[in-house]
């Protein structure tokens, strides 16, 4: 058995909605054969799968009725169901189907590409093991498949805020493999990373990886802003702790990970420790005070406070007979904390920091506290260290509001989030409290999915930046099918471009941007419609598709706004081949308040075309077609032919677009063909909602001729 080819589809495609992996695979003679005719193959599965499960036990699968009905394609996807069931990949199975004799293409839908594949090979590997008789130890590459989860999971803001886009109707697509995004098409296109959106300076960033600078900028501002100093020598340590007062913290001056701060430094002893533990991988170490108070986050967006939350750090209640080691189990079975998956509240993991932080309560991890005793198992809030988010926005006073937003206006930060220790937050921090730390580093999941108290809409907040509150992408038109749709684009390109429009066009071969080819060096495997809706000149998207296209790669986008479907003989099937679900699959991508735009002279029996869900824009060089006669009684639009003039109607009005000999692009012989084209013009730029005299000046003067190469 071997895997013989693999596809990724990273979008829309015949198979899915979804992202799929496609792999086809050759049984090598084993397709058909019963599992129970291999030798001990059932019971050496048996094992197979208790490892996967992590059970002592062998699973009995005589006992589920498995084992007389059971051949390679099913023990595939008991394999995969069973690695799923450990690993959580999101991955879902959805069918064998035969190419061949021996071969089968297997179509999975999955959110971890890397991971997926792995999955698919190494249940391959496994199976085969199982044919030769041998069993294999499966752990070293479960945690392989594992390494390539955790690199493919995507930070939990940037999720949320991709998640967002979606709720708006926004398509988002990823630049490569990259952290980065770009939601929406063109010049509507607005690339982010995590939190940092294209309107976050540079400048601004840099400047906040420096602790020490941005104290001093701040204490300029009069913000009151915690002391810090630079360390140069161990005598200026010590000093410098005597002159502050224990405790004490020691900070690289530009990392911010919590490897790089060392908290609540008691002594001389352990600070010279801790500087020795921090100097011998940093430099620049800076010292500030040890602050005691509660612990917010204030997040800022365009220079507003959005959302404010309380952090704790996690601790345990004694009862006088658990240990805090049974404590912290017990508290690791919180809803949210249980799940290994969470992305928001993190288990207790017993390591140093937190043997350290029990220490010095006197305690150990076997101590049992006593009744109603707090232990506290971090001296850092962190939520990744298991802390909590209760949400104080509404609690937060006016000055330490305007205090906040006076912060991100000195930096020129339109994101961040302002840490600050104090009592209470409802207290001027003028008087109470200090600014600990300032960050472009956005924790959204805390706002938005806070422990306790309201949620807050931070992910909504940053989109409404990003769009200055006016979020909307740009017209995105496909054309499937080759009869044509080159003529097709081109004249839908001129009126476009005439009407001061840059569009960006795909045909077949050729990229058009701004009316000026692009030069692809006759390699039509770099004619990607990404090349459209990544370019950030492009006012409205033209994208010619051919159906073999669309069943190679699928879609690059998510919904356009106008579909034309030239040849439409596939509505007349019950059943339809691979290359008609293709043309089906752009039908289903158009936006429920947009147009397919069907031509009614190929057929007239459409058995399929009330699976249609958006509206329809028919035309026909016959004005008397019964199914154009019922869309003009809905006061929906069609084009026509009458008498050698084209007409429109549309909400029950009748208007003259140009008699037919006025359009350059038709022959004299009036070919069916280029009737059809203009036709198909005229009805796509209805569907754009382009004015009727535009249209009828554009087909006056479109002559179908050669763009400028660039």
């Amino acid at each position: 058995m071997k895997i013989i080819k693999e596809r990724i589809f990273d979008g829309k495609n015949i198979y899915s909605n979804r992202k799929i992996v496609r792999i086809d695979i050759d049984f090598e003679g084993y397709s058909e054969t019963p599992t129970k005719e291999i030798l001990n193959f059932d019971s050496n599965f048996s094992n197979i799968i208790s490892q996967i499960k992590k059970s002592n036990k062998n699973i009995d699968f005589t006992e589920m009725n498995l084992m007389d009905l059971m051949d390679l394609k099913h023990v595939y996807k008991l394999i995969m169901e069973n690695l799923e069931n450990r690993l959580t990949l999101n991955i879902r199975f959805k069918e064998f189907k035969r190419i061949d004799k021996e071969v089968y293409y297997l179509i999975i839908e999955y959110k971890y590409e890397n991971a997926t594949l792995e999955i698919c090979k190494l249940t391959v590997d496994l199976i085969n093991s199982l044919i030769k008789d041998e069993i294999e130890n499966i752990e070293e590459k479960v945690k392989l498949i594992k390494s390539f989860k955790i690199k493919e999971t995507i930070e939990p803001s940037l999720e949320i805020i991709i998640n967002k886009a979606k709720q708006k109707n926004m398509p988002v697509i990823r630049l490569g493999k990259s952290n980065f995004y770009q939601i929406g098409y063109g010049k509507m296109g607005k690339i982010f990373n995590n939190n940092l959106g294209e309107r976050v300076k540079a400048v601004s960033v840099e400047l906040t990886c420096d602790k020490l600078l941005v104290s001093e900028i701040l204490k300029n501002q009069h913000i009151p802003i915690i002391h810090r100093e630079k360390i140069e020598s161990d005598n200026k340590l010590l000093d410098l702790a005597n002159k502050l007062g224990y405790p004490v913290v020691l900070k690289n001056q530009y990392k911010t990970n919590i490897e790089n701060t060392i908290l609540n430094i008691q002594n001389e002893r352990e600070l010279l420790k801790a500087y020795k533990t921090i100097d011998k991988d940093y430099k620049d170490v800076i010292l500030e005070k040890h602050v005691v108070g509660k612990s917010f986050r204030v997040c800022v967006v365009d220079y507003n406070v959005v959302g404010v939350v309380l952090r704790t750090a996690p601790f345990v209640i004694g009862d006088g007979k658990k240990s805090v080691k049974d404590l912290i189990q017990d508290l690791n079975k919180d809803k949210e904390r249980e799940n290994e998956n969470s992305k928001f509240f993190n288990k207790i993991k017993i390591c140093e920091n937190l043997l350290n932080c029990l220490g010095k309560q006197g305690i150990t991890i076997s101590s049992i506290p006593i009744k109603t005793e707090k232990v506290h198992l971090s001296e850092n809030p962190n939520i990744s260290l298991g802390g909590t988010a209760e949400d104080f926005t509404d609690k937060l006073c006016e000055e330490n509001k305007k205090i906040c937003e006076k912060v991100a206006k000195v930096l020129g930060l339109d994101i961040c989030c302002i840490d600050i220790c104090t009592e209470d937050i409802s207290k001027s921090l003028n008087k109470t409290g200090l600014i600990i730390n300032v960050s472009t580093t956005l924790d959204i999941a805390i706002h938005e999915f806070a422990y306790k108290g309201q949620k807050r809409d931070v992910s909504g907040a940053i989109l409404n930046m990003m769009y200055e509150n006016y979020i909307e992408n740009i017209p995105l038109l496909s054309i499937v099918g080759e009869n044509g749709q080159e003529t097709i684009v081109k004249g839908i390109n001129y009126v476009l471009s005439k009407m001061g429009y840059i569009v960006g066009a795909k045909t077949k071969d050729k990229i058009i941007i701004n009316n000026c080819y692009i030069n692809i060096e006759n390699n039509t495997d770099k004619v990607d419609a990404k090349s459209i809706l990544l370019n950030k000149e492009v006012d409205i998207g033209i994208l010619g598709i051919t159906k073999e296209e669309v069943v190679s790669k699928g879609i690059d986008y998510d919904l356009c706004d106008v579909a034309i479907i030239k040849d439409c003989n596939f509505l007349n099937k019950e059943v339809v081949s691979d290359l008609e679900l293709g043309e089906l699959l752009i039908i289903n991508s158009v936006k429920d308040d947009g147009f397919v735009v069907v031509n009614l002279d190929n057929c007239n029996n459409l058995t399929r075309l009330n699976e249609i869900k958006c509206r329809k824009i028919f035309f026909s060089m016959d004005s008397e077609n019964s199914i154009l006669k019922e869309n003009i009684q809905l006061g929906e639009p069609v084009v026509y032919i009458d008498n050698e003039i084209m007409y429109v109607e549309n909400n029950n009005k009748k208007y003259m677009i140009c008699k037919i000999k006025d359009i350059p692009i038709i022959s004299k012989e009036k070919i069916k063909e280029d009737v059809e084209n203009a036709m198909a013009i005229c009805a796509g730029l209805v569907g754009l909602k382009v004015d009727y005299c535009m249209i009828a000046k554009g087909l006056k003067f479109f002559e179908n001729r050669l763009c400028q190469i660039i």
